[in-house]
Order: structure tokens, then sequence, then C-alpha cells
């Protein structure tokens, strides 16, 4: 019994090491569903990666949405980044650089 709880103390400890980053910027319509994509090639979204590997690709349809899903991941202790080229701190989405989640498709080799 000892052993049992022991190792969920662990586990527990271990899972609140677990690291999640996000990373905010455009996203190609290939890794969006079309819906998502309004007919254009390309949507502003965010990546997130949880222990190094990416659990969503998600598109942002307006500033509010940005601001909020930023805020939430912020307040929860993620790392945010905002992938941006030129005029830091406003929603523009020709600001923000390409996101290509991915790039390496080891799967379908």
């Amino acid at each position: 019994m000892k052993t049992l709880i022991g190792l969920s103390a662990l586990l527990f400890s271990l899972s609140l090491l677990a690291e999640t980053t996000v990373v905010f910027g455009n996203i190609p319509g290939r890794y969006l569903k079309k819906a998502d994509l309004a007919g254009k090639q390309y949507r502003l979204g965010y990546i997130e990666i949880k222990d190094r590997v990416i659990t969503a690709v998600e598109p942002i349809k307006s500033s509010s949405t940005y601001k909020s899903v930023k805020k939430k991941y912020e307040d929860a202790g993620a790392t945010v980044i905002v992938a941006k080229y030129k005029t830091p701190g406003s929603y523009s989405k020709t600001t923000f650089d390409f996101l290509y989640p991915g790039l390496i498709d080891l799967h379908n080799h």
C-alpha cells in the first residue's frame, strides 16, 4: 500500500512538471479543417505542445478569441510564444510568422 501511495505521489509530482508551450502564428491550410479556413490558404491560429508533443492545432477567428486564448494559457503558467515579425502588440494576420506543425511527417515515410 505504501508503494502504491508513493508511486501515485511520484506520478502526481511529474504531472506538475509537465511543460506546456503554445505558439501563435499563421498556420497553413493543410493543417486545418476546410471549414476553418473560410476560403483562405492560411489562418491565424495556435499550436499547443505538451511535453514536446503537439497536442492541438487550432484556428483563431477574431482578436477577442486571440486575447482570451492567450490569457488562458498565460494564466495556466504555459510558455506562450507569439511568432511576429513586426508591429508587436497589434492584432493583424499579416504580422504573424508562419508555423509548420507537420513539416516532418515521420508516420508516412
